[in-house]
């Protein structure tokens, strides 16, 4: 959980959201989540989303698509894809002097990139596909190629993101078209601005207040309404050595006028004699919805310690001053001074992600894997690990802060037994290989070869046989679904 430190405004949330509420489905919605076992050690996960099309729904439905802008629209075909089964191509194959055309008004939340993969099969120079941005050409290709990432910066706005194949007068070659899939509307893995230290104590150091060895507790509240993830904690340690010792801090999130519900907690050891605050990463980040009302740092000392709590000349706000007592939780007077901490917040900017759950089929053991997506896929690597039983994978999307429901895949069964019998069945040669690896054993229906980055780098349908010549030298993971629907997973040199 240790990687969701980037970058974006705090102001964006607002616009965001409105943004999003022009895009055909909401977030609300439920979403259908795949996952299926690409090895031995990792399970694939893969979901809609509202910025990304990969056609694997066999139609246009999942955005507003206008496909009347020419007399030859766009179609989808099972022939080519780079994921999955399905891409999208133009249909004027064959047909000189003529334009096939496909468009869609995007409305972009921020500054980022947008990203997709195209593979052309054209009369070289002559039949050009074609992709634009607001009506400036962005690029143009023809001939012969695999497929290919393309990538271009946008801005923030409404978009118009046109696509086209353009025939000259004369002569056909090759599938006489350009296949397109995977398209992110909106690629941007940048969650939170720079980071901002909430505190309230300045002008320096004035003194340490205790109880006179009892045990003390002593807080700052936070009230304004944001979101974001809090990370890392700081307590001031004193030159003159009062300050210093073994103290715990706990993060509560909402809460009047105590604190609310203890989300993290660490017991550090303070250096006395510093003259400066020392700083503590938390072991449990805690991600703050901008339903969470107060934000409450509470620092504590055991027993027997003399002078817990240090405090400065200034203060900005009594909630920098907070104390508990018999009584209860109270502010105290601190003589115009606020106690000497710090939290550590990195705002959330209200761009839409995604968390990663996985679970027992019958819904216990629920953990969350993964955070912070702005992809619509995601590897488990822990699927080795995992007790044999039924596994379920859950994915969720947050705006904002605020987290939907969580939308489940269909249950796997993990079954050491059963997955090392089948893995037998399947034969792959020659291995190592540098050309054609072929497959025996059983009736290929789909053939996926994986890299070590779990990345999906072939596929074949219908045939067993893969052509393995144009990979890099490596290990890669052969993955085969025979015509029963069966998995069988090999490994195979390419060198």
């Amino acid at each position: 959980m240790k990687n969701i430190r980037l970058i974006a405004l705090v102001g964006l949330g607002l616009m965001a959201s409105n943004l999003f509420a022009q895009v055909p489905g909401r977030w609300e919605d439920p979403m259908e989540v795949d996952a299926s076992v690409i090895s031995n050690q990792t399970v694939r996960v893969q979901w809609e989303s509202q910025f990304v099309d990969h056609f694997e729904t066999g139609d246009f439905s999942l955005f507003d698509w206008s496909n009347a802008v020419s007399d030859y629209p766009w179609e989808i075909t099972d022939s080519q894809s780079f994921d999955g089964s399905f891409s999208m191509r133009a249909s004027n194959a064959g047909v000189d002097n003529s334009t096939s055309a496909i468009q869609i008004k995007m409305p972009i939340p921020r500054d980022c990139e947008m990203r997709f993969y195209g593979k052309i099969s054209s009369e070289n120079n002559w039949d050009l596909g074609k992709f634009y941005i607001d009506g400036e050409c962005m690029t143009n290709q023809s001939g012969q190629g695999s497929w290919h990432e393309f990538r271009f910066d946008v801005t923030e706005g409404e978009h118009t993101f046109k696509w086209e194949y353009a025939k000259d007068g004369e002569e056909s070659a090759l599938d006489d078209t350009w296949y397109i899939d995977c398209i992110h509307f909106v690629y941007d893995g940048s969650f939170y601005q720079p980071q901002s230290w909430l505190y309230y104590g300045y002008d320096g150091y004035r003194g340490s207040m205790g109880d006179g060895g009892n045990a003390c507790e002593w807080a700052m509240r936070w009230t304004e309404q944001t979101s974001g993830v809090i990370t890392d904690v700081a307590l001031y340690s004193d030159a003159e050595g009062l300050t210093g010792g073994t103290y715990t801090c706990t993060i509560y999130l909402g809460g009047e006028d105590a604190p609310g519900e203890a989300m993290s907690s660490i017991t550090v050891d303070v250096t006395p004699g510093l003259g400066d605050y020392q700083y503590f990463e938390l072991d449990d980040w805690v991600e703050v919805g901008l339903e969470a009302g107060s934000i409450w740092m509470v620092w504590s000392t055991d027993e027997g310690h003399e002078t817990p709590a240090p405090y400065s000349n200034g203060g900005s706000s009594d909630d920098g001053t907070w104390w508990k007592t018999e009584d209860g939780w109270q502010q105290t007077d601190l003589g115009g001074g606020a106690w000497l901490m710090q939290m550590l917040m990195y705002y959330d900017s209200g761009f839409p992600h995604f968390k990663v759950y996985r679970a027992l089929c019958d819904g216990q053991d629920m953990e969350l894997i993964a955070r912070k997506l702005e992809v619509n896929s995601y590897l488990d690597g822990q699927w080795a690990d995992l007790d044999d039983g039924l596994y379920k994978w859950g994915v969720s999307h947050v705006i904002n802060g605020v987290e939907s429901a969580i939308s489940w895949s269909e249950c796997l069964e993990k079954n050491t037994t059963g997955v090392e019998e089948n893995r037998f069945e399947a034969v792959v040669y020659p291995n190592p290989a540098n050309g054609v690896v072929r497959i025996e054993g059983v009736e290929a229906d789909e053939v996926r070869v994986y890299n070590a980055l779990g990345q999906m780098v072939k596929i074949v349908r219908g045939t067993n046989e893969i052509d393995v010549a144009d990979l890099a030298d490596g290990v890669y993971l052969v993955r085969i679904r025979d015509k029963e629907g069966r998995i069988f997973l090999e490994k195979v040199m390419v060198r």
